[in-house]
């Protein structure tokens, strides 16, 4: 496994909408076939095919995939790579990045002292943490997201496992060192506590980026010689429709794909007593979505397939871009049942369009309140706030006793709502909350309206996209979360939620 230093950057999860996107990259590294004594990695060979399945799934076109491997990935090979990448990419685009081989430890002084976690190269070198975080950080400073997903670790005296079995075993570890002091043998987890404590810092862009290890800091990860890499083989049978939508809310997040990889890890290693199973860990939102769930029933129900519609809210308002602060505020959020109405203001730090959808306290249905039929201006400059409802129009708690959550997002580009077959309700629209309602939502909110057509999907001619530095083609989003209470009894509290 592999630990990157990060200083400050912003690295993003990839949102799965149903299209290509032509602004969307994905740069593969891969090493197998090391020379001078370094222990080969036969199952690599498969592992860019299956990051190209990943990349697949998270709209990226072959065009947009560049790719390097072996003797392509000398040190100087490797920075090679990142520099070409680097100016592929254009502002506002999307990134994934995937590397399969060796990782390492090597001992340091960068200024202090330290041991630095590694990606082997195929000359034997070490392409050490804070080279490649000065790399991702180029590329988030122009990037709108941007995924990780490294196959490799640098555990050190924990190897050994793989030759303590009665007989050899099928899997290779994932590690090489070039025999330095016992200083670097023992993993470190400074790296990892740093990183951890950062993304609590509100308005970073730290909940932007999602980091996929192979495994723990203790850990070795594993190649499968006629299969690849043991963490990149299940992830993808995961992303292939082996994950379970374990929430209800009709996509799948990180944190969701790993618990169904790992289950895949643990069986795959049954009956091989060399080696024990590593652990898939997640740095950043583990509560981003990485893709819609398609067509297969939840744990535990038999004839159809069910949707927690809170969950769904939830989704959309992990994947916000939490650069952009939303604040949804309401002077009363415990409303008695007919007879208090719902008012809130709400601000954002980025202009956009305002789009308010509720799942009420009987959780039948999705409710799309702002825009309405008789308030359809739902532009917001930066700092302005905006008081809802308008003078025209008003909600009034009907019941029943329960909690009603109310998700505002705050877009650069106008959504499309129109296509969920909606029903009006009053001035409003409602869908039933299903599994497809749900699906539709994630996308249409994850989406600008016309992210499909030809000015945002066609290159120009020197090769960037028209969607590049063009908000109406843009899918990004602030978002907030606001619950208020039905009672039968009144009950007054004030209410700020800022995101």
């Amino acid at each position: 496994m592999f630990r990157i230093l990060l200083k400050g950057i912003v690295i993003g999860v990839l949102m799965w909408n149903g299209v290509s996107l032509a602004t969307t990259h994905a740069l593969m590294l891969s090493i197998g076939e090391y020379p001078n004594g370094i222990t080969p990695l036969t199952g690599v060979k498969y592992d860019i095919e299956s990051a190209r399945k990943i990349a697949h799934s998270l709209g990226v076109k072959d065009e947009n995939i560049l790719q390097f491997r072996d003797a392509d990935l000398t040190l100087a090979g490797m920075r090679k790579a990142f520099e070409t990448f680097n100016k592929q990419v254009g502002a506002n685009d999307e990134v994934f990045i995937y590397y399969s081989g060796h990782g390492g430890r090597s001992y340091v002084k960068d200024p202090e002292e330290r041991c630095a976690e590694s990606l082997v190269t195929f000359d034997g070198e070490n392409y050490i943490d804070a080279e490649l975080s000065s790399r991702l950080t180029e590329l988030s400073a122009k990037t709108r997201r941007l995924i990780v997903f490294l196959d490799a670790c640098h555990s050190g005296g924990v190897t050994t496992r793989g030759v303590a079995g009665k007989k050899p075993s099928r899997f290779t570890p994932k590690y090489w060192s070039k025999g330095q002091s016992d200083a670097c043998g023992k993993p470190s987890n400074i790296i990892t506590t740093g990183l951890q404590q950062k993304t609590r810092s509100l308005g970073t862009g730290t909940l932007n980026y999602v980091y996929i290890a192979a495994a723990r800091d203790d850990e070795v990860s594993l190649d499968e010689p006629d299969k690849g890499g043991l963490a990149t083989q299940e992830w993808v049978k995961c992303m292939s429709g082996a994950a379970t939508d374990l929430d209800g809310s009709g996509a799948l997040t990180a944190d969701e794909i790993r618990k169904c990889a790992q289950v895949k890890i643990n069986k795959a290693v049954e009956g091989d007593d060399a080696v024990k199973p590593h652990h898939i860990s997640i740095i950043g939102n583990e509560n981003a979505v990485l893709m819609l769930k398609e067509n297969q029933p939840l744990t535990g129900t038999t004839n159809s397939i069910q949707v927690a519609p809170y969950s769904t809210l939830k989704d959309i308002y992990n994947s916000r871009d939490d650069r952009r602060i939303v604040s949804l505020q309401t002077i009363k959020n415990k409303l008695q049942i007919g007879k208090d109405k719902v008012e809130f203001s709400l601000s954002s730090t980025h202009a956009g369009y305002v789009y308010l959808l509720m799942v009420g306290s009987d959780g039948k249905t999705f409710d799309l309140i702002f825009p309405n039929a008789l308030d359809k201006e739902n532009f917001i400059e930066s700092g302005d706030s905006l008081n809802l409802p308008a003078a025209n129009w008003q909600i009034v708690a009907q019941g029943p006793e329960g909690t009603d959550h109310l998700l505002a997002i705050v877009s650069d580009a106008r959504r499309d709502f129109t296509g969920l077959g909606a029903k009006p309700a009053g001035p409003f629209s409602i869908v039933d909350a299903n599994i497809a309602a749900a699906r539709n939502i994630q996308q249409i909110s994850a989406s600008s309206a016309i992210a499909t057509s030809a000015e945002c999907q066609n290159k120009l001619s020197n090769g960037k996209q028209s969607k590049s530095n063009d908000k109406k083609c843009s899918d990004a989003y602030g978002a907030a979360i606001l619950d208020l209470n039905e009672v039968t009894n009144e009950s007054t509290e004030i209410k700020d939620t800022k995101n």
